[in-house]
């Protein structure tokens, strides 16, 4: 399916009864969590990803038409960029950037605080948000998920995460003490210090201002392929100090400066003799998620969620995870299996064949997994079904408006 991919549509199209969807994604009780561990248990039996492997945290927005959808609230969306209606996720991938493989693993809705005060809970109650639920924050979610990967064994050898969760001190201070290496994004107002400071009132530089000191060396780094050639920019790297848990903490500045000149930054808790190229590749790992954002909304049918129940969200998010999986995993298992002609590259005068992307497995699956097309007297039926539900769908709203005005 490539356009409507909602509930009823999938029920018409693949000859269900659209009721029976929407009881299967809104009402059954089939635990998502227990997808979710399978997919993950999958993953972690799988030899090449036990190595060189990242967990990335993000999270994307979803415009809400109205505050009747769970977390539905007026919230930050990153992509319209601004304050709107909006349901927010927080979502953890797995990127392995030597197989170019990269899929979603987990992800949690998040509810504003909002939403556990007494006036959200006849709406809590419709929707069917747990009771036992309690208000966290998005990286309180984020860090839940990334325990659960520790305690299912899921192999990493480092945390990516943008400037939100980056720029907390907390957070970077639970991945230090559970021994995990991180490479969190930082705004450039970030205040460091290059000497042991006394205090937090101590850090007298920003981020941006020592990438601007004299001593400051930049590099260049060519560290992978990518669509446009290679990814080449210049990078720096400055042992600082930041202020953390009450006592001064050395941390890696990592600067990467872009085509353009602009600029990003992140700390990184990597030991002192860790190689710039390393450093360089952590921070460029972030990328993958936007991919899996991605992939996700266009070729998965993620942005395509009209689910107003908590339950309907966390259903979607598995079978999407599942399918994200299964193409990511096909499209893994493929480049192993039939690795790149090296005559076609020299054929085409290209260093490289590009590789399988998602939409292209989607189009080799459709092939072989054809969707069932509907006879005459099928299509007739639809149709009918559908003209009533709209007869009926007009009568009902009549009805209500009617008993508003008496």
């Amino acid at each position: 399916m490539e356009t409507e991919r909602h509930f009823t549509h999938i029920g018409e199209v693949g000859q269900i009864p659209p009721q029976n969807i929407q009881h299967f994604m809104s009402n059954s009780p089939w635990d998502s969590q227990v997808v979710l561990s399978q997919v993950r248990q999958e993953i972690r039996e799988v030899p090449v990803l036990a190595t060189g492997s990242a967990l990335i945290l993000d999270e994307s927005a979803d415009q809400a038409n109205s505050r009747h959808k769970a977390g539905a609230g007026r919230q930050w969306n990153g992509r319209l960029g601004k304050v709107e209606m909006s349901q927010v996720g927080v979502f953890l991938a797995l990127a392995h950037p030597q197989s170019n493989f990269w899929t979603w693993l987990d992800g949690k809705l998040y509810l504003p605080s909002d939403w556990f005060t007494e006036a959200y809970a006849p709406l809590r109650k419709r929707l069917g948000v747990p009771s036992e639920l309690t208000f966290a924050t998005k990286i309180e979610l984020g860090w839940q998920m990334i325990q659960r990967c520790q305690e299912e064994h899921i192999s990493f050898e480092v945390v990516s995460c943008d400037d939100f969760y980056g720029r907390h001190d907390w957070f970077r201070s639970a991945m230090h003490l559970s021994a995990l290496l991180y490479m969190g994004e930082i705004p450039s107002t970030t205040r460091v210090s290059v000497r042991v400071p006394s205090s937090k009132k101590s850090l007298g530089q920003t981020a941006e201002q020592i990438g601007k000191l004299p001593e400051t060396e930049w590099s260049f780094y060519c560290l992978r392929p990518s669509e446009r050639g290679f990814l080449n920019d210049k990078f720096a790297f400055a042992r600082v100090y930041t202020w953390r848990d009450e006592k001064a903490t050395p941390e890696w500045l990592v600067m990467r400066q872009f085509p353009d000149g602009s600029r990003s930054y992140a700390f990184c808790n990597a030991p002192e003799e860790t190689t710039g190229e390393r450093l360089a590749e952590w921070k460029c790992v972030r990328g993958y998620i936007e991919r899996a954002n991605q992939d996700a909304k266009s070729e998965l049918g993620w942005a395509d969620l009209r689910a107003q129940q908590y339950r309907s969200w966390e259903h979607h998010l598995a079978l999407t995870i599942l399918a994200g999986w299964f193409i990511a995993s096909t499209k893994l298992e493929w480049s192993q299996n039939c690795p790149p002609s090296s005559a076609l590259g020299s054929l085409l005068e290209v260093d490289r064949i590009p590789p399988l992307s998602m939409s292209n497995i989607r189009e080799l699956l459709r092939a072989i997994m054809p969707l069932p097309q509907l006879t005459p007297e099928q299509a007739t039926e639809h149709v009918i079904q559908h003209l009533y539900s709209r007869a009926m769908s007009r009568k009902s709203r009549i009805k209500k408006r009617a008993q508003r005005q008496t």
